[in-house]
């Protein structure tokens, strides 16, 4: 079992203070985009005891995928997760057995906002679904990508069935407290500076990718009064809780 996670988890490594009304877990002004460019993208459907809740994430191996810790908070009846296609129900279709947000995730706050989860059976890899690299140092780039099903615009609302990415310009965490002097620690900005181009609501645990392949962030959230900037959760600062957490996660389902 620990031999199946080491070569599963060594494969995946290579290869703000704010109200919750507050936060807008946000692609706005982007393109359709082609789910070869994206593989890693996985679109998720869960369905809590108060309605239907959507968000985005990435493959991290064939049982483990990464999300923001909002996006699975709290109970809920069913949940599924769906890749490999551009329209968001119209790819393989994944029961989620399990969701781990991280244990100091604040809905205040939104610090610590990531998790996993674990689907029941494994993931079929192909040339249109592939995991994402995590390292714990990436390279310094300062555009980035972002992909997901979220909305296309906000004014007015106007919701896609299809998945849309983004180019974004990355700011440091010391960069974005000049704009949100709230922002919490393990957490970095990107965004366009036209204000016209950025993740919206829908693609919350969405990944944020250089080099085609490496995750630096997930999607955040963003606050109302700063169209252009979001946050995204960055990757390399909590990339020992993901290390630890994806094996546990694993083997505890070998076990089951």
């Amino acid at each position: 079992m620990f031999t199946n996670f080491f070569i599963l988890i060594v494969s995946m490594i290579y290869n703000f203070n704010i109200t919750k009304s507050q936060i807008v877990p946000k692609v706005v002004g982007g393109g359709p985009a082609n789910i070869s460019y994206f593989p890693h993208s996985a679109f998720i459907l869960i369905i809590k005891y108060t309605g239907g809740f959507v968000c985005g994430s990435s493959i991290l191996n064939q049982k483990i995928l990464l999300t923001a810790a909002h996006c699975i908070d709290g109970p809920y009846r069913e949940s599924y997760v769906y890749t490999g296609h551009t329209d968001k129900t119209l790819g393989d279709k994944y029961i989620i057995a399990a969701m781990k947000p991280h244990e100091h995730y604040n809905e205040h706050t939104v610090s610590n906002d990531i998790g996993l989860i674990l689907v029941k059976t494994p993931i079929r890899f192909s040339s249109l679904v592939q995991r994402v690299a995590l390292v714990r140092y990436p390279p310094i780039r300062n555009r980035a990508a972002v992909a997901g099903w979220g909305l296309v615009s906000e004014e007015p609302e106007m919701g896609t069935q299809l998945l849309h990415y983004a180019e974004l310009k990355v700011w440091t965490f010391e960069e974005c407290r000049r704009f949100i002097s709230s922002l919490p620690r393990g957490c970095l900005c990107a965004g366009s500076l036209d204000g016209k181009t950025y993740a919206s609501s829908g693609d919350s645990g969405s990944a944020l990718i250089v080099n085609d392949y490496i995750q630096i962030g997930l999607v955040s959230y963003k606050r109302p009064t700063l169209r252009n900037i979001v946050a995204f959760s960055n990757v390399s600062y909590f990339y020992s809780w993901i290390k630890h957490n994806a094996k546990r996660l694993y083997c505890k389902n070998e076990y089951n």
